[in-house]
């Protein structure tokens, strides 16, 4: 994104972002339509600014707006294109063109969250959807949870000239304001060019964790589901065979100190069954326990 320093607004984390922008652009009653699955951070958001949320499913290219006919326009919509939390695909640029269409047409604004795009496993660097917006439809979300440490507590929003005012009163008047220490700091380091440095390498070992516990994976399930490398980001979604009651697969892998979750919990409603899986902190030893207590808790097939 090439923008100019004055559009950009630094918060605390994204979902402060998210608040702020359910609170400032959207009235209580007004449509915001979220990816299902998704990120159950930015429901709670716009829940909790009083919006109703409708659904466009995900697949492989991403979300599907043309999958959804809402009866009234969304005010927001809200995405994860360059990598769909928690499913990983990327989405398309068809998709990625008739999202900008359609907020053209009705007035809506896009809410890009671009949480973890350093970590690409297939293909080059992904252009914004915010790169590709003409009319200022499009508000960018960025942060360095991922990439450094949450509790650094620095994420940016890139807004729309024409916002810029709006947005930075409210967010006064709400407190969301960021640590300049920590901001002197994360500017020190990427004036340095030690960032840059730093995302090369964890992006190789992230990349070397991710292709280690899928391989991992696919000897214990290979024969009974699909399980695919994600495109991009650091957690893997593992569908399970209809014979398997997520909850308690689910309580037993947690038992045994494994932080997964069950897939049809990003769910607004319900979803089909699995597990999701970050593989951050993998190592060859956890990944062959995690293989060997998910073989040992499925029935036999």
């Amino acid at each position: 994104m090439r923008v100019a320093p004055h559009r950009i607004l630094i918060l605390p984390t994204v979902q402060s972002g998210l608040v702020l922008a359910a609170t400032a652009l959207a009235d209580p009653g007004d449509l915001v339509l979220v990816e299902d699955p998704g990120y159950a951070g930015a429901r709670a958001a716009f829940a909790g600014g009083g919006l109703r949320l409708g659904a466009m499913p995900v697949d492989a290219d991403g979300a599907d707006l043309a999958a959804v006919i809402p009866a009234t326009p969304p005010r927001l919509i809200y995405v994860t294109p360059s990598t769909q939390y928690p499913t990983g695909a990327r989405m398309a640029l068809h998709r990625r063109m008739a999202l900008l269409d359609h907020a053209r047409a009705h007035n809506a604004i896009i809410l890009e969250d671009d949480y973890d795009s350093e970590f690409v496993w297939r293909g080059g660097e992904i252009a914004a959807l915010q790169a590709l917006d003409d009319d200022e439809r499009v508000i960018g979300f960025g942060t360095v949870a991922k990439s450094l440490v949450p509790g650094l507590r620095i994420a940016w929003m890139v807004v729309p000239d024409a916002l810029v005012e709006h947005l930075r009163r409210a967010q006064r008047n709400l407190g969301l304001l960021a640590n300049l220490h920590g901001q002197a700091a994360l500017q020190d380091f990427l004036e340095s060019g030690e960032y840059r440095a730093h995302l090369r390498k964890i992006t190789r070992t992230y990349g070397q964790r991710a292709r280690m516990l899928v391989d991992g994976l696919k000897r214990v399930l290979a024969d009974r589901v699909q399980i695919l490398r994600p495109d991009g980001g650091l957690q893997v979604c593992v569908p399970l065979p209809d014979a398997v009651e997520e909850a308690a697969l689910v309580a037993a892998l947690q038992a045994r100190g494994f932080a997964v979750a069950g897939f049809s919990g990003y769910y607004l409603d319900h979803g089909r069954a699995g597990l999701v899986i970050g593989f951050a902190h993998a190592n060859p030893a956890s990944v062959a326990a995690l293989c060997a207590t998910l073989e040992g808790a499925l029935p036999a097939s």
